[in-house]
């Protein structure tokens, strides 16, 4: 059985290594605390040490957050009650105008805090950790019982508020707080229940957001000048990153598999890009139809730098590019309303945004982009062209020449050199250049300074993937008809909550390779890997599993076990094979297995087995990591 030593344990880490001016940092190679001076580059800052005074050009991927940070214990996501969650975006939405800078000033803080019955001292120590944390889930309350802050209501009189300010102080009539209080006092009278305090009502109505009030008291036109976005522009776009959209799209080119160079069909791609600057941050490509893990893959993609994901693919240029971005722009497709996606968002601060129907400035960014990509793809042999009117009598499949690795290269360089250098018709300048200008400022505008890093990839990912919740048995965990165990799960078998049911517990899974789930350990906070318990499994997609569990069903079989479904696995497996050079269904299921196969993910570029965790960092630009670390005065 698989040794899961600390080594292969994922710690629950959201902290983000900030590079702002005085902002403490540790070089990674040399253990050594330093304060950053002046950001030079994307590339460079220079720093000063702590211990000698001595002024160093450091690389910027080899800084992390420095030991001096807050330590914080990160939950999972999905393991937080509701009540909880409430509770933390509560706090969030009271510290956001501290956070935002529109209040400041012991003076104008105090009024902030008696108007919203809080005390100055717990508003100033939420305010605290969430800057050091960046993170709405370290806000959550840190007991059980009652918390200051929390309702002291029953649920009855919690109901009637609720009730109340729905109909009449959500209303036409306009309702005062005062007529408010006393249409309370007269329901909970009827209802023989003691009424709340003014206090407890007028907190409730404060956490209104204006925008809801407005609508809600008769006055659409004022809220629509206040808060719609004006034509032929996005709202609230001043710097890179405030707002990135993400969508997917099948590429107009048929694709070849690796083995025979037989056609297999169209894969998808999903872009996502900077509204700013029109940018693209991170890009998913797959021959799977889109679903949650090409969002959380792209989401990954757009957040962290991408110098070994291009080492990796073997691309010359630069594509410095990376932060978590303040507002995620998407459709309103199923993929996109997930909850995994909502509650991920909600904890890096990130404002998930649906497309409003029939409002053409919303989306056109990303359609944009979309239409430039695949006109450039009309240019390729084997291209499908845009309709069946432009394709004409052009044979795609029979011009198809690329493979899947060799589409993804190609894509990757028109993003590197082409798009981002271009001139780009709107700006008047390329992506680079409005993007290293908003960074940096210019001579008329003062810029953001250079995004916050993730300081831990792999939290990033994991908190954007799929979870379940399941119980752990003697015999290990079983999701989806598939058993997986691991010795570390047996503290956690037949454990029962406080309701006398079999406790459950958190897992997640990237969906094409379901070989290996994560384990949440409620103790130590961290995520374990857990492999599948019976080792003939081989490398298998989710959707690989669905299609032998539809075949054995076909065969009449309802009752079927593990041993079945993977001998079904097996036999599928030399089907395709011994198919794949006949059919293009069979050649796409066996390129699309091989794809998966690689395990390749954002924060893991390299096919595992090529790249051991003890072999030396990748060249980038023909430095490692380690290399660089200069005298300031040797770069003068």
């Amino acid at each position: 059985m698989e040794d899961n030593s600390k080594e292969s344990m994922i710690p629950l880490n959201r902290e983000q290594v900030d590079f702002s001016v005085g902002a403490s940092v540790i070089h990674i190679p040399s253990g050594k605390n330093y304060k950053i001076k002046r950001q030079i580059d994307f590339s460079y800052i220079e720093c000063q040490c702590s211990e000698t005074g001595r002024l160093m050009v450091l690389p910027i991927l080899s800084l992390s957050k420095s030991n001096n940070s807050l330590q914080v214990s990160y939950p999972d996501l999905n393991s937080i009650e509701p009540d909880d969650w409430k509770e933390a975006e509560r706090r969030y939405n009271l510290i956001l105008p501290l956070l935002n800078g529109e209040i400041s000033g012991r003076k104008e803080i105090d009024e902030y805090a008696k108007n919203k019955g809080i005390g100055r001292a717990t508003l100033y120590r939420w305010f605290g950790v969430y800057k050091a944390t960046r993170s709405v889930s370290s806000l959550i309350p840190k007991q059980r019982g009652w918390r200051e802050g929390n309702s002291r209501l029953t649920f009855e009189q919690d109901k009637i508020i609720h009730d109340v300010i729905q109909e009449y102080y959500l209303s036409p009539q306009r309702l005062s707080q005062h007529e408010i209080f006393n249409q309370i006092k007269i329901v909970c009278s009827q209802r023989n229940l003691t009424r709340p305090t003014k206090n407890s009502i007028r907190k409730r109505i404060l956490s209104l957001s204006a925008k809801d009030v407005l609508y809600g008291r008769g006055q659409p036109k004022k809220a629509k000048d206040k808060f719609a976005p004006k034509a032929g522009m996005f709202p609230n776009v001043l710097y890179p990153l405030d707002v990135i959209q993400i969508d997917h799209t099948p590429v107009d080119l048929i694709l070849v598999d690796d083995l025979n160079r037989q056609p297999i069909g169209r894969p998808w791609v999903t872009f996502a890009i900077d509204v700013y600057s029109r940018m693209i941050l991170g890009y998913y490509l797959s021959l799977d139809a889109p679903s949650e893990i090409a969002v959380a893959m792209c989401i990954a993609h757009a957040v962290l730098p991408k110098e070994e994901w291009l080492a990796a693919k073997e691309i010359t240029g630069e594509w410095k590019v990376w932060g978590i971005p303040k507002k995620i722009h998407v459709d309103n497709g199923p993929d996109f309303r997930t909850e995994t996606l909502r509650r991920a968002c909600l904890e890096y601060d990130i404002n998930l945004e649906f497309r409003p129907v029939k409002v053409p400035n919303y989306g056109g960014h990303i359609e944009r982009l979309v239409g430039t990509f695949m006109k450039e793809t009309h240019k390729l042999k084997g291209t499908t062209f845009s309709n069946i009117q432009e394709r004409k009598e052009y044979d795609s499949e029979k011009y198809a020449c690329l493979t899947f690795d060799e589409a993804e290269a190609w894509i990757l360089k028109q993003i590197v050199s082409v798009y981002h250098k271009e001139i780009h018709s709107t700006l008047n300048m390329s992506p680079t250049s409005k993007w290293r200008d908003g960074i940096y400022g210019t001579d008329y505008e003062i810029g953001c300074g250079l995004p916050h890093v993730p300081a831990n990839p792999k939290t990033v990912m994991l908190d954007f993937m799929p979870f379940e919740e399941r119980t752990i048995q003697n015999t290990g965990v079983t999701w989806d008809g598939v058993r997986y165990f691991d010795f570390i799960l047996a503290p956690y078998i037949g454990l029962r909550g406080e309701d006398g049911k079999a406790r459950k517990y958190i897992f997640r899974r990237d969906p094409r390779d379901i070989s290996i789930i994560y384990f949440l350990n409620p103790d130590t906070k961290n995520y374990i890997p857990i492999p599948v318990a019976n080792q003939n499994l081989p490398s298998t997609s989710l959707w690989q599993l669905r299609a032998s569990k539809k075949r054995l069903k076909e065969r009449g079989l309802k009752d079927y076990n593990e041993h079945q479904i993977i001998e079904t696995l097996i036999e599928m497996e030399k089907i395709v094979d011994n198919a794949a050079a006949q059919t293009k269904k069979m050649r796409r299921m066996r390129q699309r297995s091989k794809i998966h196969q690689k395990n390749v993910t954002p924060v893991q570029p390299i096919e595992k087995q090529k790249r051991p965790e003890n072999e030396a960092p990748i060249k980038v630009d023909g430095l490692l990591d380690t290399d660089f670390i200069q005298p300031f005065e040797d770069i003068q």
